[in-house]
């Protein structure tokens, strides 16, 4: 079957001499992979450009049935970058963003919604001045997780401070699972009051906070190696 649709590159690995097996999130058929053959040879080299993580695509998939690994054809870009791949800060960020999808997208479905959240906020990386991205991170952390389905519940109180990371919610009284007092008042300051952190190091523990909120809410989430690189640029 031979579907158009739009991707993601969530992830690209080298397979023999010049082939490339992608983890692509498309528009119409969820995350698929692809083998591509030829796509590291001299004559290819627009589309292994193409099959960099967080390139947006265009293609024709074929669908093999009751098969894990599919083809592709007439790859092309369906954006091109006018800065990510040129600017230290947004590679790092794009990096960031494609080990994040990477790890907690994994359904094989059509999620129209999803798809367009992630395009978007690929675009808007791509369009905004770098300047104005440290809180990027958390933003897309914060709005993925209303749309993977565990979105934090903004009760915070007097009585209930405690934000507890397994409990997705804040509690009366601490446990190993929540975070430190003041960090749980900054997230619930940036979600429901729209205020965001004023130092560095807030930012850098609100990020740290919803980091450790996914790998409490997803199995087998694991350390995010991209996060060293964040904190060089925006933290240090």
């Amino acid at each position: 079957m031979l579907i158009p649709t739009k991707g993601i590159v969530f992830k690209s690995i080298k397979y023999a001499e010049s082939t490339l097996i992608c983890k692509i999130y498309t528009q119409h058929l969820g995350l698929r992979t692809y083998i591509v053959p030829g796509a590291r040879r001299s004559k290819a080299r627009n589309q292994a450009a193409f099959l960099q993580p967080l390139s947006l695509v265009e293609f024709v998939a074929y669908e093999h049935p009751h098969k894990n690994m599919h083809h592709l054809r007439d790859l092309k870009a369906d954006v091109v970058f006018s800065s990510i791949p040129f600017d230290v800060v947004k590679s790092g960020l794009a990096l960031f963003f494609a080990e994040i999808f990477t790890k907690c997208i994994h359904e094989e479905t059509e999620n129209e919604a999803l798809f367009r959240f992630l395009h978007q906020s690929i675009e808007y990386l791509d369009t905004t001045s770098a300047t104005k991205l440290s809180l990027l991170p958390v933003q897309v952390l914060a709005t993925l997780s209303r749309h993977l389905g565990f979105f934090p519940q903004m009760n915070f109180s007097a009585q209930t401070p405690f934000f507890d990371l397994v409990e997705a919610c804040f509690l009366p009284q601490s446990s190993k699972h929540c975070a430190d007092i003041h960090t749980g008042q900054l997230l619930y300051d940036y979600v429901e009051k729209k205020i965001p952190p004023a130092s560095l190091k807030e930012k850098q523990a609100l990020l740290n906070l919803w980091i450790n909120y996914y790998q409490h809410q997803i199995e087998g989430f694991g350390e995010v190696h991209a996060l060293a690189i964040l904190r060089s640029v925006f933290y240090s």
